[in-house]
């Protein structure tokens, strides 16, 4: 379609034209300046958006669970569920970890111990230590609250093969294992409290 030529028309356009322009300029100054000021900016709001979600999806958490407190949830994960779900991952018990399991995590599951099955490998079940637990983010994901959280255990590190011949590792062989997951709290689980929807590892020795 050929523009107007009325000249009304014509200077709106151009009004309009500029101050897309100018709104372009000013973000592209907001997302790349190196100016302090900005910085500082910038860091204020991503905090305050930050703390607003934080704050929303902890009290959706507990509409859900009014007793949500966050140290006790730390310390029942320690106590209870991070042994359980490790453990029954190295013991390979697909069965059990669907239970407790959604989405990416029992997607990820799945197919790290159906391909463990196809080798035919074992893993040796014995959980040493969890070192370190920490929750690193409150979300939202498809509008249900979920709590990142990180954790490091150290595990025997001995695979041995259909025939009992060791593959990977030895039977002294210790490994620190970082863990991250995402939690979704379920009320009608009889294992557990929460249902894990990210389930992700990497050996520390990868992370230097």
């Amino acid at each position: 379609m050929q523009a107007s030529n009325n000249p009304i028309i014509a200077k709106t356009r151009e009004k309009m034209q500029q101050a897309s322009e100018a709104a372009e300029d000013a973000r592209e100054v907001w997302e790349t300046s190196q100016d302090p000021l900005l910085w500082k900016l910038r860091d204020t709001a991503d905090t305050i958006f930050g703390e607003t979600e934080q704050g929303y999806v902890k009290g959706e958490i507990l509409r859900i669970d009014a007793g949500f407190d966050e140290m006790e949830f730390m310390q029942e994960l320690r106590r209870f569920m991070i042994p359980v779900v490790i453990s029954a991952f190295m013991r390979g018990d697909l069965e059990f970890l669907r239970t407790i399991s959604s989405g990416a995590a029992e997607a990820a599951l799945h197919q790290a111990l159906t391909q463990r099955k196809t080798l035919g490998h074992v893993m040796d079940s014995r959980l040493l230590a969890i070192t370190t637990i920490d929750v690193q983010k409150y979300s939202l994901e498809h509008g249900v609250p979920q709590v990142t959280v990180m954790f490091v255990c150290q595990h025997k590190q001995c695979i041995r093969n259909a025939k009992g011949d060791i593959v990977e590792g030895s039977p002294d062989n210790v490994d620190t294992f970082q863990y991250v997951w995402n939690l979704q709290r379920i009320v009608d689980n009889p294992a557990f409290d929460w249902e894990i929807t990210l389930f992700a590892m990497v050996n520390v020795k990868l992370l230097h």
